[in-house]
């Protein structure tokens, strides 16, 4: 994985409150795996590349259960993309 392009391709392609669920949950793995692969690299911030792998997957999880983050149903927000996105 080229984590510059993957890091550009995540920026520019994140979901809005428009994009629909499995959308949005192949982001948010597409962002998981950018962290995993991060977290590989060790160094100071590999335990917080490990949680934001982690939170990024549970997120798609409940993105494909039909729900998010504070019960909401239905298309992610963006309070709730930014929980990922701003780490």
């Amino acid at each position: 994985m080229n984590v510059l392009i993957a890091m550009n391709q995540s920026w520019s392609n994140r979901p809005g409150p428009a994009t629909s669920n499995a959308d949005a949950a192949a982001w948010f793995n597409a962002r998981a795996a950018l962290h995993e692969q991060l977290a590989l690299h060790g160094g100071p911030g590999g335990e917080r590349a490990r949680a934001l792998a982690g939170r990024a997957h549970q997120q798609a999880r409940e993105l494909l259960r039909g729900t998010v983050a504070g019960g909401q149903t239905g298309p992610p927000r963006s309070p709730v993309v930014a929980t990922v996105v701003e780490g």
